[in-house]
């Protein structure tokens, strides 16, 4: 089982979009999804159950779990087994602001989670906020031996300046902090701010963008 993570530890940043997608994305190849809802603000839950209203067939193989049906201690630091959830391909977990959650990833009772990182170019506070904070976790991760599978994804690119442009921006501040290395090849267009949310059956590129993310960075396969 691939146990996916979709966490930044600073909000507006579009790990419900990305987690709510990469379901979606995966449900339609065939894959069977577990989803964990472990953020109180997140619209996870309301997306993918009007998805599956819509298209039943599509995405039935989505499973829905969020924090009323997990040990109180799984909650904010991602739980440790999956008993009385049935057998799943994928899990993908939508979490809150909180750097905690990858702090606890550190450990080996959590073996084998994956975390996408979003970053927004044009989001000074989080520019500042989100590399340092990761850069925090990294270094606990080597010193105890214990490397944190992270991948750092661009979100939102393209808005205000041209792709290229928006990854310098933020390349430039992962190399402060040591992190260049953890920066996807791939970006995530520019999504916007306002409801509804985008959804990957109406954007073909952040759909295609999407997959080669979760194709290169958690090796996971898609049907051409």
């Amino acid at each position: 089982m691939l146990k996916l993570v979709v966490n930044s530890p600073k909000g507006g940043v579009g790990k419900t979009t990305i987690a709510t997608n990469t379901a979606l994305l995966l449900a339609a190849e065939g894959k069977k999804v577990l989803v964990l809802k472990l953020s109180s603000s997140s619209g996870i839950i309301e997306h993918i159950k009007a998805k599956q209203q819509d298209n039943p067939n599509l995405y039935k193989s989505i499973t829905i779990a969020d924090e009323d049906k997990l040990n109180p201690d799984d909650v904010q630091g991602l739980p440790t087994d999956f008993k009385g959830m049935g057998e799943h391909d994928i899990v993908v977990a939508d979490t809150d602001d909180y750097w905690k959650i990858l702090e606890k990833l550190v450990d080996k009772k959590r073996i084998g989670w994956r975390v996408i990182a979003p970053i927004v170019p044009n989001d000074i506070e989080g520019l500042e906020r989100i590399p340092g904070e990761l850069s925090t976790i990294v270094t606990q991760s080597v010193i105890k031996k214990f490397p944190l599978k992270l991948t750092i994804v661009p979100n939102r690119c393209g808005d205000n300046n041209s792709i290229e442009d928006d990854i310098n921006i933020i390349k430039a501040k992962l190399e402060q902090k040591g992190l260049l290395n953890k920066l996807s090849a791939y970006y995530l267009p520019y999504a916007g701010r306002n409801y509804p949310p985008i959804f990957i059956e109406n954007h073909d590129i952040f759909r295609q963008q999407l997959k080669l993310i979760l194709s290169n960075e958690c090796q996971i396969g898609f049907n051409q």
